[in-house]
C-alpha cells in the first residue's frame, strides 16, 4: 500500500494521472484508489488509459451506499470472443462493495452465452471490498446479457474492451447497470 498527498484549494481541481500522485504503482496494475479529504469533501473522476485509448470509470464511495447500488443488476449486453478476422470483444464484471459492515455474496449469471465454459460466477464481496474480472476473449465470439443477485447492495459496471487482430485494443466503454423497471 502506498500513500500519497496533494494540497487542493476550495473549488479547484487538479488533473494529473495515479502514477503522478503515488509513486511506484506497476504498469499496467488493476487496484482500487481511495481518495480522501482532510475536511470530508473530496470527489474524483477516473480515467482508465491503455495505449491510446481513454475510458471513464465511475465513482464508488466507500461506506456509502448510493443511489447506484443495488442487490440486482441487469447488463443487456455481454460479450466475449474472437471473430474470423482477429478482433474480439472482452467484458468486465467490477464490483464494488459500499457497505460498511455486510458481506455481499453475488451471483453472476450469462444469458444466452457462456465465457469459456461458465455460465454463472460467484464472488463473495467483504465490506469495502471489490470484484474485478475480466472474461478471457480467446472463444469463439458469443453475446448476451447478465443479471447480477447479490445479498446486499454493491456497486456494479461492466467494461467493454474491443481489439483489433494484433491485440491492440481500438475501444472501450464503462457502463453501469440498466436501472429496475415494471413490465
Amino acid at each position: 500500500s502506498t500513500t500519497g498527498s496533494v494540497p487542493l484549494g476550495p473549488r479547484s481541481s487538479i488533473a494529473r494521472f495515479l502514477d503522478q500522485f503515488v509513486s511506484g504503482i506497476p504498469a499496467n496494475n488493476v487496484g482500487q484508489a481511495q481518495v480522501s479529504s482532510t475536511n470530508g469533501m473530496a470527489s474524483i473522476i477516473g480515467l482508465r488509459y491503455t495505449r491510446s485509448v481513454f475510458t471513464t470509470l465511475p465513482e464508488s464511495q466507500r461506506n456509502v451506499v448510493g443511489r447506484t447500488a443495488s442487490t440486482y443488476h441487469i447488463f443487456p449486453q455481454f460479450a466475449d470472443g474472437r471473430f474470423s478476422d482477429g478482433s474480439f470483444y472482452r467484458t468486465t464484471r467490477m464490483y464494488v462493495n459500499p457497505n460498511s459492515g455486510a458481506t455481499a455474496d453475488c451471483t453472476t449469471q450469462l444469458r444466452g452465452l457462456t465465457t469459456d465454459g461458465n455460465n454463472s460466477f460467484a464472488a463473495s464481496l467483504s465490506p469495502g471490498s471489490s470484484v474485478i474480472a475480466a472474461t478471457a476473449g480467446t472463444q469463439g465470439f458469443q453475446s448476451g446479457y447478465a443479471t447480477i443477485q447479490c445479498s446486499a447492495s454493491v456497486d456494479a459496471q461492466a467494461l467493454y474492451s474491443y481489439y483489433g487482430p494484433t491485440g491492440v485494443k481500438l475501444g472501450e466503454a464503462t457502463v453501469f447497470s440498466s436501472p429496475p423497471a415494471s413490465q
